[in-house]
């Protein structure tokens, strides 16, 4: 079985009264390639930003490689991952030098 990479459940990400996800639940295997698509204002770039730990989500939980977020519990603080579990999911194009 292929080892799970990114991994949510339940997550909801408001901002005031709007609703920008709705209870999320995704789980993207290594070695998968998922593209988000949908209208605008349908939580794509949400999503992302979430799952790059640059946002925090309201409710729910994120999981990177196994290893769950740190929630913030001062306002606006983000989710991070330690360093060395996300290296190889997001590296660098190589620059051919």
């Amino acid at each position: 079985m292929r080892e799970r990479v990114i991994e949510t459940t339940q997550i909801t990400k408001t901002y005031g009264k709007v609703l920008a996800l709705d209870h999320v639940d995704i789980c993207v295997k290594r070695g998968d390639i998922y593209g988000p698509i949908g209208d605008n204002g349908a939580g794509k770039s949400t999503l992302l930003k979430l799952l790059a730990g640059h946002s925090a989500a309201s409710t729910g939980e994120i999981r990177l490689l196994g290893e769950q977020g740190r929630e913030g519990t001062a306002k606006g603080e983000t989710a991070q991952w330690s360093d060395d579990r996300t290296a190889g999911l997001f590296r660098k194009p190589d620059s051919g030098k």
